[in-house]
């Protein structure tokens, strides 16, 4: 069993690694209820966000090794992020040239998927 933070700092720095690869700004938000995000931020202020939750985590994390673990946590992160979720911004809530913008976000994510390419994060 990995340590949770051990596991965020896993998830923080292949979001990190993520978003310089994809050339898209990305931050960590707190709410104001004790959780953490991370965060893309589209240029007119559309969020796309996946929880740093360490119950969720740890349960990825279950029977990997380190390398399988970070592997399983790029995995989860490019989903989520692909799609966006309850704590992202509404999809009708964005403006145009945010949704352009995730949606040109989420085919980057796909190719990224298709290729492998995130076996490199």
């Amino acid at each position: 069993m990995w340590k949770h933070r051990t596991l965020i700092d896993d998830a923080v720095e292949i979001f990190s690694n993520l978003c310089g690869y994809m050339g898209v700004t990305g931050k960590i938000l707190n709410s104001n209820v004790g959780k953490n995000f991370l965060c893309v931020i589209a240029p007119e202020g559309g969020v796309r966000a996946y929880e740093l939750n360490d119950d969720w985590l740890e349960n990825i994390a279950a029977g990997w090794d380190k390398n399988d673990t970070r592997v399983e946590i790029t995995k989860d992160i490019i989903s989520k992020l692909s799609f966006g979720g309850l704590d992202s911004t509404p999809y009708s809530d964005l403006s145009i040239n945010d949704r352009d913008y995730f949606d040109n976000f989420s085919i980057k994510l796909a190719d990224l998927t298709v290729s492998r390419g995130y076996m490199k994060l």
